[in-house]
């Protein structure tokens, strides 16, 4: 993480000129919600400083192609192509943290709850098929 304390801790805003690569675990990739990368002691939301950035993230793979501090990466769209991230910031130990959200796409939740729905289905009518064979026996 990098912790900024000046007063004004960006003294000019991120651009698609400025490349910040952002290297996860599996495990970290798949708890959702992640702080760290900036951290600033000034309590001023610092998002619009760092939205026009072009953040790249990895994730740890034996087999990926991209090396950082001795571990083996590949990109999150290769890990899992439907994986996306938002990054905003939030209020955190007296100053402000930006926060990485790392989510499926629209499309693969849409997915899931289908895929939900119709697990719930089927126990339903196993439960009921269940109940009909007992009261009848």
């Amino acid at each position: 993480m990098l912790w900024l304390t000046s007063g004004t801790p960006f003294t000019s805003s991120l651009t698609a000129a400025n490349t910040v690569s952002i290297y996860l675990t599996p495990a970290a990739a798949a708890i959702g919600t992640l702080t760290g990368g900036f951290f600033t002691t000034n309590v001023s939301d610092f998002a619009a400083n760092i939205a026009d950035g072009s953040f790249q993230y990895f994730v740890q793979d034996a087999q990926g192609t991209f090396s950082y501090n001795g571990q083996n990466y590949v990109t999150l769209a290769e890990y899992d192509p439907a994986m996306s991230v938002t990054i905003s910031t939030v209020s955190q130990n007296g100053g402000q943290v930006m926060q990485m959200v790392v989510v499926p796409e629209p499309g693969t939740l849409g997915l899931l709850g289908l895929a939900g729905l119709v697990a719930g289905i089927a126990r339903w009518r196993n439960r009921r098929a269940t109940g009909s064979r007992a009261m009848a026996g």
